[in-house]
């Protein structure tokens, strides 16, 4: 008797064994999978970062470029600013003005009108026949 329960507890012993041995491996595949899934995670995450900062680089280079472009469209500082005064005749606008006087100068006409009201102290957009404007123009 004493040899079968001694058979018994030998096969109980082994089966704890083998639910131990199971239950390892399942622990140790568990922690593969999660390490993993945490590498893929942090690789995602810094694939992420690099875009991100590729992108806030190259955002920043065509900013830089557009400013420089900008200030280089609107510099006239090679050109030498004169005033004259100018009578005004039938059909001269603020416009027909900047048409004759902003040239050779990337200033848009508005702004080059916006200028003139300016220098003359002009409320308004509109011109009459006689009075004398202060304009000004670049060589």
């Amino acid at each position: 008797m004493e040899a079968s329960v001694r058979l018994l507890a030998d096969r109980n012993s082994d089966r704890e064994e083998v639910k131990d041995s199971k239950f390892r491996r399942y622990i140790r595949r568990n922690i593969r999978v999660r390490q993993a899934c945490r590498i893929r995670r942090q690789k995602r995450h810094r694939v992420q970062f690099f875009a991100l900062m590729i992108l806030t680089a190259v955002a920043s280079l065509v900013i830089g470029i557009g400013r420089i472009e900008t200030e280089a469209y609107h510099n006239t500082s090679n050109l030498k600013k004169y005033y004259t005064s100018v009578q005004l005749q039938d059909g001269d606008t603020l416009w027909s003005l900047a048409r004759k006087y902003n040239v050779n100068t990337n200033i848009s006409h508005h702004d080059y009108i916006d200028e003139i009201r300016r220098m003359n102290q002009m409320e308004g957009t509109t011109v009459h026949r006689g009075h004398y404007l202060t304009v000004f123009y670049y060589q």
